[in-house]
């Protein structure tokens, strides 16, 4: 014992240690969580094509009276939504993981001038890909309780 210290407890923690070491695993490959992520951005991204961009903060800009008239007429089966006359825009949306990486976009050519709009082609911006604050609390929450869940799992073992 060195001088400085009057009292001393030495404890043998290799099941504490052991235990922290197998928690620390846990985490290291983040997958599970970004799989949670992944379905919370993807159900963001359905609901702004239903909602044509109201769900995550700014309905989209309409269509001009031309061709929204001419939408209505070729349309069977009333109005069909901004960017829905197809479902090939919205079916594209894909997600990948690759090690502790999400991606989530689509290959489709004409997807980010409706995204960004497109000046020279009078398109106006439809941002499909956006998220709102509530959608990030609830990545949050899904986060937290998946990690509860995986100490949780360690504790009672």
């Amino acid at each position: 014992m060195s001088n400085d210290k009057c009292f001393e407890v030495k404890i043998n923690a290799k099941k504490i240690v052991s235990k922290l070491n197998a928690m620390k695993q846990e985490f290291t490959d983040l997958t599970p969580f970004l799989k949670l992520i992944s379905v919370k951005l993807l159900g963001a991204i359905d609901d702004n094509f239903k909602t044509e961009g109201k769900s995550s903060g700014e309905k989209w800009k309409d269509w001009s009276d031309t061709y929204k008239k001419w939408k209505i007429k070729s349309w069977k089966g009333g109005t069909p939504l901004i960017l829905t006359s197809s479902t090939d825009l919205k079916n594209s949306i894909i997600d990948e993981i690759e090690g502790n990486k999400l991606t989530i976009g689509t290959a489709m050519e004409y997807a980010a001038i409706h995204n960004f709009g497109h000046k020279e082609r009078n398109m106006p911006q439809r941002e499909f890909i956006r998220f709102g604050r509530k959608t990030f609390e609830e990545i949050l929450e899904d986060i937290n309780e998946e990690a509860k869940s995986r100490l949780q799992k360690h504790c009672n073992s």
